[in-house]
């Protein structure tokens, strides 16, 4: 059975063929319309989201499935100590496939080995979002027609980013490509992943300000201040204090960079640069529908070989 909880998960080849899949999809070129007529996703979700959880939603039923599930923890029998492990094996006898947000970060093992239809991680905590992640792959894609030897800055909450840690992932399985960290010392990237760069021979620098990474970069990707995810010597201090990138401006993007953001947004992206033809982060939006088709419909026709 083929699961989706981390973008390894998926070969390099298998990787691009998907999102040619949702590059057609998005273009028309396939009808998918009723395909998943009478499958159900259940969509279990211990965390807030929008962008994620309508995506999927929107996904399926675009496939012709239909939703079923929980928005918030406080609504589900978890607030009456029931397990995940006992919550996914309740969902696993209703639905086609799962898709889980969870704040821990070992959420996805614990699901894995107790699921007996297809799992999607929507996100666990500070760890990964993957689904995400192919969102932004083929953003960057559909624009820049590669994923390996670009230059790209990140900029902003690099430790528990999440969006950050995924995409820095996949991009090393593509190889070429250099990276530019900007950050306070606080929030720099997690050591795990700086050792993974290093290990991999990728060029990477960590810098304190915007201004060093921008001109050279293809893609410019801005990340909030997740305060909901500090220790506590970090929450006396303000979002403001901690975001490296107030003195960026719409003037100082070059023509051919892409500005990205995985959303919601904080006072790191203003939104006087939304007009501008660089900005790609509702794009992100729009194509993480597609690219989640076409991941709903690779697990489902793995799992259900005769699905139409």
């Amino acid at each position: 059975m083929l699961n989706f909880t981390k973008n390894s998960d998926l070969s390099v080849s298998e990787t691009l063929s998907l999102l040619r899949r949702a590059h057609s999809i998005a273009n028309h070129d396939v009808t998918v319309l009723h395909e998943l007529d009478g499958m159900q996703m259940a969509s279990l979700f211990y965390e807030p989201s929008t962008r994620t959880r309508l995506s999927f939603a929107s996904a399926m039923n675009a496939l012709g499935g239909s939703t079923i599930g929980f928005e918030s923890s406080s609504s589900a029998s978890v607030a009456k100590g029931e397990s995940l492990a006992d919550t996914i094996r309740v969902a696993s006898q209703y639905a086609d496939l799962i898709v889980l947000r969870h704040p821990d970060i070992s959420a996805p093992d614990i699901a894995l080995a107790n699921s007996s239809v297809p799992l999607i991680n929507a996100g666990n905590g500070a760890d990964l979002h993957p689904t995400q992640t192919l969102a932004d792959l083929m953003t960057i894609y559909e624009n820049k027609k590669t994923l390996s030897g670009l230059h790209l800055t990140f900029a902003g909450d690099l430790k528990y980013g999440r969006t950050v840690h995924s995409l820095v992932k996949e991009l090393l399985r593509f190889g070429n490509n250099t990276f530019t960290f900007v950050s306070p010392d606080e929030l720099r990237i997690p050591n795990e992943l700086r050792t993974k760069l290093t290990n991999t021979n990728t060029l990477f620098y960590e810098e304190q300000s915007i201004q060093t990474g921008i001109h050279s970069a293809d893609i410019i990707y801005l990340t909030r201040i997740q305060t909901e995810r500090f220790p506590q010597s970090l929450i006396k201090k303000s979002p403001t204090e901690l975001t490296q990138v107030e003195n960026f401006k719409p003037t100082d993007l070059d023509a051919n960079t892409l500005l990205m953001h995985p959303l919601p947004r904080g006072t790191e992206l203003p939104r006087e640069f939304d007009v501008l033809p660089q900005a790609k982060y509702f794009d992100q939006v729009k194509f993480g529908k597609y690219a989640r088709m076409a991941l709903i419909e690779l697990l489902i026709s793995k799992h259900t070989p005769n699905t139409k």
